[in-house]
């Protein structure tokens, strides 16, 4: 649910669901192929966001992006699968991805948990999107189109992706950010023409300990 009393979540076995995550994640693949493949197959995610604001007051006014992750890998049943393989793995992968452009810093965050920080691919790609201009976030529509496939299938089910539809504000999205309104607000009427078709991000959702912003 929108609330402006939401926080980013981090617990073991969970990745936090926040616009970050939605939006700006996969443009990693833009700024190196190679981060993104390690990041997506050597780690486990717990949350991703714009800042931390306790590592860097002015984080979120640059062009970085942080992740952060579990050292001890997947979490079921209240235990670490394996931890010393899972370990060794983020090790290993720490290390191949700190030679690559786009890497910016990492640093341990609290016990087994990592924050790795990279750059975005555009410069005002942050400033965009915490504004909720979601339509703004990728100025080449070829990008859009392959990091979001206009198409998504669930089992045989094919449709529409509205995350596609709303990163190109494509008017076929309407319907998807009416439904949207309606569940959460309760929002009977239609929607303005030139409006983009998603809720603005919640800072308090995509910034890491957000708590410290006087």
């Amino acid at each position: 649910m929108w609330s402006k009393n939401n926080q980013i979540k981090i617990q073991p076995g969970q990745r936090f669901q926040n616009k970050s995550l939605k939006y700006l994640y996969p443009s990693i693949q833009l700024t190196n192929k190679s981060i993104y493949a390690y990041i997506l197959n050597r780690f486990t995610i717990l949350a991703t966001g714009v800042g931390d604001l306790e590592f860097n007051e002015k984080s979120i006014l640059d062009n970085t992006f942080y992740i952060l992750v579990d050292v001890f890998g997947p979490y079921h049943k209240n235990k670490y699968a394996s931890k010393e393989h899972y370990t060794n793995k983020f090790t290993a992968g720490l290390a191949m991805i700190k030679q690559k452009k786009g890497f910016v810093t990492d640093y341990t965050y609290d016990k087994n948990y990592h924050m790795i920080v990279v750059e975005l691919p555009y410069e005002d790609m942050k400033l965009n999107f915490l504004q909720g201009k979601y339509s703004q976030l990728y100025p080449n529509v070829e990008d859009i189109n392959l990091l979001f496939p206009k198409i998504i299938k669930e089992g045989k089910i094919e449709s529409r992706n509205q995350d596609n539809l709303v990163l190109h504000k494509d008017n076929k999205g309407r319907p998807g950010f009416r439904n949207l309104l309606k569940a959460e607000f309760g929002y009977p009427e239609d929607i303005a023409v030139d409006i983009e078709l998603d809720l603005p991000p919640i800072f308090k959702e995509e910034v890491f300990n957000n708590h410290l912003l006087i």
